[in-house]
């Protein structure tokens, strides 16, 4: 994992910022590292970058005038003045080997989001297990719709956009922190939203101790902290630290803003929110799941928290939709629906599959994608027990994504939850005739069991 020398924030400002300027983003494809770019170029930053490959984001980089280098070789850094990499990116890739040899400054994405937020006003970041992505595009439609332009770097495309990011003004930044590699230890948040806690990126993190201790971090490194009570790990952490400036979000009379359901019907809650020191509302959501309150109650706390008047928060996230690859219908032209939902821990899994039994009255079946060797290890029986909920599973391929081998199995995961397991070259041709929702489950890709299963059902009609 890319490790930074730990800058400065001034001396970090200076080599990001000065005049002169030449910021190399390696990996700038990612959908996270291209959102910075292109926030960085619109702020008169001279960028320019590499990746492995060639796709959507990296051509639309070129549109703009950036330069990009396919494949790296180790040549796109010869004329930066600073490089700036996910904690993902391989030690050996060329172009960061090129930069250590000629003592160009490295920085993470981490770093880079870090000295960004000092430009702005007010600045909100949303960490968390579970639901980052959602909360943050939320947040991006409630601001919107108060007038506020805000600017906004989310993990997924963001409703009605091609994008996963909004360019707005100087005033609020709303952004998505993750916790993996430390990372959203650099950042200087006005307000952190904790959604939730759970062990996760065990690759990292080795036990729920140190979870715990590294988001502890986080929150003294906050203006405000938004945490969410409900969740064990969070209410241990604000306990056992002593934090401060933790401000609660929950169902419990004693929380500072709370929350409660008023009804549930086709899958979709209908909640009160009360603020502190205001009259409540009552938003109706438009995107499904129990699970979806919370995300709801924590998008309207942290805006009325920073000062958008309670109902025009209310009446945004009523009409809110959702966003890519949560629990998402991408497929309607047969029977029976096909899903696309990024779960990946056994939280999610199950939170997903019951949701789809709240919509669906037929059989649900699962494919679905191990995301890291380390993390179906760590999680295996709670996996398999999530798994084992779907009325038919089936198994592919585990996506190592960072991690290039591992110790254990898609067969062993599928054998465990009482499911198959299919190759991923062969999956699509298996699942093709379905007499229920089909839902692809995991943060790995699968888009190509996805295009061969919309081509399918087009072709019947």
């Amino acid at each position: 994992m890319i490790r930074s020398k730990g800058y400065g924030r001034e001396e970090r400002r200076a080599l990001l910022f000065s005049e002169g300027t030449r910021l190399c983003f390696l990996g700038i494809g990612g959908i996270s590292m291209y959102a910075l770019a292109v926030l960085c170029h619109a702020n008169g930053v001279c960028v320019l970058g590499a990746d492995r490959t060639e796709n959507e984001r990296t051509q639309s980089l070129r549109r703009l005038g950036i330069r990009i280098f396919v494949p790296e070789a180790g040549v796109a850094v010869e004329s930066a003045t600073a490089v700036v990499c996910s904690l993902a990116l391989d030690e050996n890739a060329p172009d960061l080997l090129r930069a250590r040899e000629k003592g160009i400054p490295v920085l993470t994405r981490g770093e880079l989001l870090g000295a960004l937020m000092e430009e702005y006003t007010v600045s909100l970041a949303v960490s968390g297990t579970h639901g980052k992505s959602t909360v943050t595009a939320a947040l991006a439609g409630i601001f919107s719709a108060a007038g506020k332009a805000p600017t906004v770097l989310a993990g997924e495309r963001l409703p009605k956009s091609q994008e996963s990011f909004l360019l707005g003004k100087k005033e609020y930044l709303i952004a998505e922190a993750c916790e993996y590699g430390d990372s959203f230890l650099s950042l200087r948040p006005s307000v952190s939203l904790f959604l939730n806690l759970e062990w996760d990126h065990p690759d990292y993190f080795s036990s729920e101790e140190k979870l715990v201790r590294s988001f502890a971090r986080a929150a003294m490194g906050s203006g405000s902290v938004l945490y969410g009570s409900g969740s064990p790990l969070l209410a241990e952490m604000v306990e056992q630290y002593g934090i401060k400036n933790a401000i609660s979000v929950g169902c419990r009379a004693e929380d500072d803003y709370r929350y409660e359901l008023l009804s549930y019907e086709n899958a979709c809650a209908r909640l009160r929110f009360y603020p502190m020191g205001g009259e409540p509302v009552t938003v109706s959501l438009s995107v499904p799941g129990r699970f979806q309150m919370h995300n709801a109650a924590m998008a309207l706390a942290a805006a009325s928290y920073v000062g958008i008047p309670n109902e025009t928060a209310a009446a945004a996230l009523s009409s809110f939709c959702g966003i890519h690859r949560r629990l998402s219908c991408i497929d309607a032209h047969g029977a029976y629906p096909i899903y696309y939902d990024y779960a990946h821990h056994p939280t999610e899994i199950r939170a997903g599959i019951e949701t789809l039994r709240d919509l669906h009255s037929a059989p649900i079946t699962v494919l679905f994608r191990p995301h890291t060797y380390s993390r179906t290890v760590a999680l295996f029986e709670s996996l398999a027990a999530a798994l084992s909920t779907a009325d038919r599973l089936f198994v592919t391929d585990i996506d190592g994504a960072r991690e290039k081998e591992g110790s254990i199995s898609a067969q062993a995961l599928a054998e465990a939850a009482g499911g198959t397991y299919l190759p991923l070259s062969q999956a699509a041709s298996y699942l093709k005739i379905s007499d229920g929702p089909l839902v692809l489950m995991g943060a790995g890709d699968l888009s190509a069991v996805l295009s061969v299963l919309s081509d399918d059902r087009k072709e019947g009609g």
